[in-house]
């Protein structure tokens, strides 16, 4: 697919007008409210994901936008929403698919909602929109089994009433220097009782997503020794590239939502961050390597972790390594005790 210049623009100008559409017309009780849950649900069964509202709505709006500007987004074929069934046609002869997160942390949302107005301020809650252009046929017109390489653009932007005037992240370009830091808050140190990280210094806050049990048990068994800042917010869209803009050392997930991960990907490599998957094999984790050749399958998951640059990449591998290795041998261990 040719660069054109329309892809900046254009998918700013979305991603900016979505969080103007949201802030207007979604911060009501009625959009969060989708009743006590289907019948037998208990504590921890989460059905707010994709059935709110507020979901809904903005992944409509997105379809509605996106195909009366096709004028100017030619190159899009079809657009996919999260939670939509069936993909919707923008433009035949276009050569991309839009993938879209219309409400990232739709759990966070529905907990916002439902906090006294006076009150909310001080929610920690934080929730997203999230889009991913991949290149899915050439200009020949034939089709493509795309991987991340293909993804041409991607970005996000916060939704978060208390965001002024939220801008979206974007991927730099590449004549633009890399930004290391950036105006958000230094991220606070934690401590390794261990002198394991020397000079590598974790001493940044490390990021995971607390959604999966599996990434728990990986993150509680590689990171035991550490007392600080192990944080989960909920919104992996933007926790996601944290440790890029200099908020984070680092992003931990053991089954990663693609949908969320492409437009992650990309503008976390474009400010110099280190993203990179991994195997697991007989209960450990193995082969490390870049997603740029990886399949790139929009409802798929996969492992990851995004550092804010090699050494702590390197510091985070092993303690991911580490975390799967305890949790094989516990594992063992209770076999053998049965």
């Amino acid at each position: 697919m040719q660069e054109q210049g329309w892809i900046g623009y254009a998918l700013r100008k979305l991603l900016v007008d979505g969080a103007r559409y949201f802030r207007e017309t979604q911060f009501t009780p009625v959009q969060a409210r989708t009743g006590m849950g289907p019948h037998g649900a208990t504590f921890g069964d989460l059905f707010f994901d994709q059935e709110l509202p507020a979901d809904q709505a903005m992944g409509e709006w997105f379809v509605r936008t996106v195909r009366a500007r096709k004028g100017e987004m030619g190159q899009i074929r079809r657009i996919v929403i999260e939670g939509r069934r069936e993909p919707v046609t923008v433009s035949p002869d276009g050569v991309a698919t839009l993938y879209v997160d219309p409400l990232d942390n739709s759990q966070g949302y529905h907990a916002y909602m439902g906090m006294d107005p006076h009150e909310r301020p001080l929610s920690p809650h934080v929730f997203a929109a999230a889009i991913t252009l991949v290149q899915e046929w050439s200009e020949s017109g034939e089709s493509i089994a795309p991987r991340f390489r293909d993804i041409v653009a991607a970005g996000m932007i916060s939704l978060s009433p208390t965001v002024k005037d939220p801008q979206p992240l974007l991927p730099l370009p590449q004549e633009q220097p890399l930004c290391a830091t950036s105006a958000w808050s230094r991220p606070s140190p934690f401590t390794s009782k261990s002198k394991s990280d020397g000079a590598v210094g974790l001493n940044a806050t490390v990021i995971f997503e607390g959604y999966y049990p599996e990434t728990r048990a990986v993150v509680e068994a590689g990171f035991r020794d550490v007392s600080g800042a192990l944080r989960s917010m909920g919104c992996a869209a933007l926790e996601m590239v944290y440790p890029a803009i200099g908020s984070a050392a680092g992003y931990v997930c053991t089954s990663q939502k693609l949908h969320e991960l492409g437009a992650a990907w990309q503008v976390a490599l474009s400010r110099g961050a280190v993203v990179f998957t991994w195997s697991v094999e007989e209960g450990l984790a193995v082969k490390r390597r870049p997603l740029d050749d990886e399949p790139y399958i929009f409802n798929s998951k996969m492992p990851v972790c995004i550092a804010r640059d090699m050494p702590t990449a390197d510091a985070l591998w092993k303690r991911i390594q580490r975390g799967y290795r305890l949790i094989h041998q516990r594992s063992m261990n209770e076999e053998g005790v049965e």
